[in-house]
């Protein structure tokens, strides 16, 4: 499965690296019994792994002058909320449209490779 394929949609890149660059990565995917489309797949879990580290640090950005105490208040606030029966049972009604629709197979490999960012 592509981590990243969105509603089964892929675009297609044109990348230049240094020699150096491009052997370097085709001995370790090797080294780790290299397949097709391996090359595809590492940049696109580096590029996952950029965009999150760069929206963790905008977070982190964005609250640097909250209080922490007062963060930690907010963040067990919304935590509380959304372990409510009323939560979870929203949440499932919502969770079997979803499996129900003609979309069902796209929306899990989104939902997929949103989970494997962590």
């Amino acid at each position: 499965m592509r981590t990243g394929a969105f509603l089964g949609e892929l675009a297609r890149w044109n990348l230049k690296v240094s020699r150096e660059t491009d052997i370097a990565l085709r001995t370790l995917l090797a080294s780790r019994g290299g397949k097709k489309g391996d090359i595809s797949r590492f940049v696109e879990d580096a590029v996952n792994r950029e965009v999150l580290r760069e929206t963790v640090r905008a977070i982190q950005e964005r609250n640097v002058g909250i209080d922490p105490v007062e963060l930690e208040r907010l963040i067990d606030e919304e935590l509380a909320a959304v372990r409510t029966a009323a939560f979870r049972a929203e949440a499932h009604r919502q969770s079997a449209r979803v499996a129900a629709s003609r979309l069902a197979r796209e929306d899990q490999e989104f939902i997929d490779a949103v989970s494997s960012l962590d």
